[in-house]
């Protein structure tokens, strides 16, 4: 949701920890533009890709920091992302420019050095483990109820 409609160009992205009692403001260090689209890698937990009016932004660190995304995807509206996970590549649908796709081979080897796998963790420092970002779990429809 944005509010581009009512003129009001603000970034709004925001993160509970607990299931929506609570939200936290995680938008600072988005530039501009309003956001259209964010999700979160499923293999890389707290990795997370924003498509705005402005381009694609990325953050490894469950929003504290943010980068752009794409040294050439030119300043464009980002209406939809998605993940083609075989080949490992982000897909952004753009307004009046086409669709991008985006490697994202080094981003993730970025993000495996901040955060190691489960087997590098057992010899990793407790501070690195703890400052892992948490796995956000999906709801499945339950499909044993369909009849």
């Amino acid at each position: 949701m944005n509010g581009k409609r009512d003129n009001d160009f603000q970034v709004y992205v925001y993160k509970s920890d607990n299931h929506g009692k609570t939200w936290q403001d995680i938008g600072q260090g988005i530039p501009g533009g309003p956001v259209n689209v964010i999700f979160e890698d499923p293999s890389k937990p707290g990795l997370l890709y924003v498509g705005t009016d402005c381009g694609v932004y990325v953050t490894l660190d469950d929003g504290k920091n943010w980068q752009v995304l794409g040294s050439n995807l030119p300043v464009t509206f980002v209406h939809d992302l998605a993940l083609q996970e075989r080949e490992n590549v982000l897909v952004a649908a753009t307004h009046g420019r086409g669709m991008y796709t985006l490697r994202l081979r080094a981003l993730h080897r970025a993000y495996d050095k901040l955060y190691p796998s489960e087997e590098a963790e057992s010899s990793a420092d407790d501070e690195t483990q703890e400052d892992r970002p948490k796995r956000r779990r999906r709801r499945q429809a339950d499909d044993d109820n369909d009849g």
